[in-house]
């Protein structure tokens, strides 16, 4: 309906072609994973040996705490989300039972700049990770205290972003008119 709007108002001309471009794919690495496996907020009692209780607040702070404790402490990031804190040079990422098909998506619109990264882990499960790095700017420097991304995924997570080739479909736009027809 869009796509017809657009082009009755404002003679929108496009095609599509399939376009090879560089890409990544996301692979575990040869040390092997270290992600933290993501653990419900009702399974802790079980896991961490929370004491159950009726009270809501003082069950929210023990398990708050627990978290913590137990470096689950994803403050802000919803489940299933992936929180990006840029600060100064150093970018930090913080996972709350994100797949990794959701970091990948994240690396692709941030970090790698559209490249497509193609998750060939085969991990489906919900993972909680922080991943600290430094903008590629600054790790080409090669002094900076924090790895660039590439070597953080591998040494931080377990991860590795391998360069490769994919087809992608891209919307060419062939003609557009900057002001509209009258109706």
């Amino acid at each position: 309906m869009l796509q017809d709007f657009l082009e009755d108002r404002f003679n929108l001309k496009v095609h599509r072609e399939t376009k090879v471009v560089p890409a990544y794919n996301l692979v575990v690495a040869k040390g092997g994973l270290k992600l933290k496996e993501f653990v419900p907020i009702t399974n802790l009692s079980s896991k961490f040996g929370i004491a159950r209780s009726t009270d809501n607040k003082a069950r929210d702070s023990a398990t708050e705490n627990d978290l913590e404790a137990n470096g689950f402490g994803l403050h802000g990031v919803r489940p299933g989300g992936v929180l990006e804190l840029p600060e100064g040079p150093e970018h930090v990422m913080m996972g709350n039972a994100a797949t990794i098909s959701r970091l990948a998506l994240i690396l692709q619109l941030g970090e790698l700049e559209g490249a497509p990264v193609i998750d060939k882990t085969g991990l489906t499960e919900p993972y909680d990770f922080r991943l600290a790095f430094a903008r590629s700017a600054i790790a080409d420097q090669g002094d900076y205290p924090v790895p660039g991304l590439i070597p953080a995924l591998e040494e931080e997570l377990g991860l590795k972003l391998e360069p490769t080739k994919s087809a992608i479909e891209m919307l060419v736009i062939d003609h557009i008119d900057s002001t509209p027809a009258a109706n």
